[in-house]
């Protein structure tokens, strides 16, 4: 069991003496001075222990204290605030957001089996126009609405070609 479950399963258990023995008693007195504009429940100590349990409590604390305002800062901003501080927390994104097709060692890797001709490269096909026989009736014009429209004579008739806008709605007569 981690450090934040234990501090966590205290919390939970009004267990004082394990809160102490993990060094948050100072953490705990310092987030209730703000009463009584806001009161610390168990529920909001729990939020503080589950995001900040595994960081060092003089860390905490001064975090605390370098953020205090007129309101007790949320755990979430002491986090951040601590990885601001530490060079050594390189890894802020826990893989999440990461694209692994983007990264420098994909993009070279496809770059060499392209210029080496074992990649064929593909590009999406652009939307083809709708081409329609264009009718000269307030009905065909309605039905046009909320597209871009060019109008050409093809063989003798007139020709609508039309590209659905965003949001367009589809009409067909």
């Amino acid at each position: 069991m981690n450090r934040s479950d234990q501090l966590i399963a205290a919390v939970e258990q009004h267990d004082h003496a394990t809160i102490e023995a993990l060094g948050w008693t100072p953490i705990v007195e310092l987030l209730r001075s703000w009463a009584p504009k806001q009161l610390l429940t168990r529920g909001e100590l729990r939020a503080y222990a589950a995001t900040l349990g595994d960081q060092h409590p003089d860390r905490i604390l001064g975090g605390i204290h370098a953020l205090a305002g007129d309101w007790r800062p949320v755990p979430g901003v002491i986090l951040g605030h601590l990885r601001e501080q530490d060079p050594t927390d390189h890894d802020r994104s826990n893989g999440r957001a990461v694209d692994p097709t983007r990264t420098p060692a994909a993009l070279a890797a496809t770059l060499n089996a392209y210029t080496a001709g074992s990649l064929p490269l593909r590009l999406p096909t652009p939307p083809r126009p709708v081409t329609l026989l264009r009718r000269a009736t307030a009905a065909a014009e309605a039905a046009f609405r909320g597209t871009s429209t060019h109008r050409t004579l093809t063989g003798g008739r007139e020709v609508l070609t039309a590209r659905l806008l965003p949001g367009a709605a589809r009409c067909y007569g």
